[in-house]
């Protein structure tokens, strides 16, 4: 207070001292007192403007209060006039709070080029290359700092969370004792990080081996109760949670089985067999496995069905990638018991990789054809070996339901959509003489049985584009369902070079034409915005020759939005996926239960790539 005392004399005196208001600014940022040092800041920078350290404690002031977008915006005000390395390090700091990595790694790189011995620069890079999971960079300019700083507990503690992070969790280990940390605390400090990422399998493992060496520890006891509720194990949560199971805590009595991963081989074995996708035939030459351009090593181009891993062709150079994430043996050397890792390419080779989706699609339809009522129920049982609660079964339905819908609605529904030929009514635009194709062969709407029928009639359509006729302009015609607003997306397309192109008009049969286009030897974008329709309106899109035929085969796909008062897409009719051929009422029906066969895939895809599934309780 005393220096904010002795600052306002001076400004009694001179209001123009501009160091006088920074110097209180400082005061109170000191004493935490953020609104008042930012107004004396202000005040500095009135006076002169462009102040390099008010500037710079002004930022840290807004970084203070959380006012993240405003600090950004002063240090990079300074930093225009003044290239100075603590205003790197301060913006960077910024960015960090704000959760933007990359630009943080910017200008703390910048800060640390230019003064490289600078501590706190190093730690704050470190702390982004960890959070922008460059984790392989920041083991390595952790290494080099600590070779001049060994004992710096806060480097040390970083670098073990950049080697959790890689799935070294034994260095971390080591690396946390070096930084002074019990091994109960680094245990749990594994653990934490490991529950963070959901990865409960290798949480529980640090959280058990911290009770080995500190048994009443309650955050240890705390964060082992946590995994086992999001395991499913309330029992046993609720026993770690009330401390009755003193007599034998770590289970070396075994009356329960200790929770263990899959092997490589039955995990593979496992997903394809609920899928209906495992070949189980004996005996036989090993199965080829070929390696793709993008490094995946898999077998039948991921294709289903395959045999099983036993069967496998053993390459050292390039074994199945599934199966050499899930720790497979190294056949180069001896092994006497298999290494059980947890990375995260596990995780996402189970999300991503075609072996595993083409197994999501067979398990959706298997289950499907198991249990045409309850199919996500059977699913669910077929997974997890044992039924799914009301809960967790009212989620899942949940979810397939509102999937089915949005499959339905981007599909729309067939019967909107019709083909044929026809000319716009020179008298009354909105009027179309529509008519209906009589043939459907092999895929497309035409006049004949033979195409061009008679040799010489050109019209026809079919799901991605078609034809105009001499006479016979070809016609796509959507009926609306519904009252409300739409608008057109999409394009046309003429490909050929030859000829003078074609002319597609889109007619309503209420505000009659709304746009036309003149497409040659290129692609048109189609869009028309903001058509008010009601039920049984309809759009016409009618392509004619353009006066002339010669080349005239186009391509095209229209997609029919309707919109909500805030022109949000609620519901589109595409007409690719709405083509179709002559219609009965099973149509309808297998649309739906395409829709519901889609919707299942994904849930199916979630059981197989979970902890529940890989692991064995």
């Amino acid at each position: 207070m005393k220096a904010i005392v002795a600052s306002r004399r001076g400004l009694a005196l001179d209001p123009g001292i501009s160091l006088a208001h920074y110097n209180i600014g400082t005061s109170y940022l000191e004493m935490e007192r953020y609104e008042e040092a930012i107004a004396s800041f202000e005040a500095a920078l009135e006076l002169k403007p462009g102040m390099m350290e008010a500037l710079n404690n002004l930022g840290n002031a807004y970084h203070h209060q959380g006012r993240h977008e405003l600090a950004i915006e002063t240090f990079r005000e300074a930093l225009a006039a003044y290239d100075w390395s603590q205003l790197h390090h301060n913006l960077a700091a910024v960015f960090l709070a704000a959760g933007q990595a990359d630009s943080s790694l910017v200008h703390f790189q910048s800060a640390h080029q230019m003064e490289p011995g600078d501590r706190e620069t190093t730690e704050g890079l470190a702390r982004a290359l960890i959070k922008a999971e460059r984790l392989q960079s920041a083991q390595q300019m952790l290494d080099r700092a600590l070779r001049e700083m060994p004992d710096d507990e806060e480097l040390l503690r970083l670098l073990a969370f950049a080697q959790i992070g890689m799935g070294r969790d034994h260095e971390a280990l080591s690396t946390f004792r070096r930084a002074g940390l019990s091994a109960a605390e680094a245990h749990l400090r594994i653990g934490g990080a490991a529950r963070e990422r959901h990865v409960w399998q290798r949480a529980r493992e640090h959280y058990e081996a911290g009770l080995e060496t500190a048994p009443e520890d309650a955050r240890l006891l705390d964060g082992l109760g946590t995994v086992l509720v999001a395991d499913g194990d309330w029992r046993s949560a609720l026993r770690l949670f009330r401390r009755a199971a003193e007599q034998d805590p770590y289970n070396r009595l075994l009356w329960r089985q200790n929770l263990r991963r899959l092997e490589a081989e039955p995990l593979r074995d496992s997903i394809l067999e609920l899928a209906g996708g495992l070949d189980n035939r004996t005996y036989g030459y090993p199965v080829a496995i070929s390696a793709r351009p993008d490094g995946e090593v898999v077998v039948n181009d991921g294709k289903l069905p395959q045999r099983r891993s036993i069967y496998l062709l053993v390459n050292r150079s390039a074994p199945p990638s599934i199966r050499q994430l899930f720790d497979q043996p190294d056949i180069e050397t001896n092994c006497v018991r298999r290494s059980v890792s947890t990375v995260p390419l596990q995780a996402l080779s189970l999300l991503n990789s075609d072996i595993v989706s083409n197994a999501a699609i067979g398990f959706a339809q298997r289950a499907i054809n198991e249990s045409p009522r309850d199919p996500v129920g059977w699913a669910y049982q077929a997974a997890f070996g044992r039924q799914a609660n009301h809960e967790q079964l009212a989620i899942l339905t949940e979810f397939i339901k509102q999937q089915t819908d949005l499959y339905l609605a981007t599909s729309g529904e067939r019967k909107a959509w019709q083909f044929g030929y026809g000319t716009i009514d020179s008298q009354d635009p909105r009027t179309v003489n529509f008519t209906h194709f009589p043939v459907y062969l092999k895929q497309q709407w035409q006049l004949g049985p033979d195409y061009p029928h008679q040799g010489s009639y050109w019209a026809g359509l079919n799901a991605t584009g078609g034809h105009p006729g001499s006479d016979k302009p070809v016609i796509v015609q959507w009926t609306s369902p519904l009252n409300g607003k739409y608008r057109v997306r999409g394009f046309v397309d003429h490909p050929s070079p030859a000829g003078n192109g074609i002319h597609t008009t889109v007619i309503s049969s209420r505000h009659g034409q709304l746009a036309q286009w003149h497409t040659a030897h290129g692609k048109k974008q189609i869009e028309v915005d903001s058509i008010q329709l009601e039920q049984g309106d309809r759009l016409s899109l009618v392509t004619d020759m353009n006066e002339e035929l010669t080349s005239d085969n186009f391509k095209w796909t229209v997609r029919i939005d309707q919109l909500d008062e805030m022109g949000t897409v609620v519901k589109s009719w595409d007409s690719t996926a709405g083509f179709h051929g002559p219609l009965d009422e099973s149509d309808d029906k297998q649309l739906l239960a395409e829709a519901q066969r889609k919707s299942l895939v994904l849930p199916c895809h979630v059981l197989l790539a979970s902890n529940e599934f890989v692991y064995i309780y």
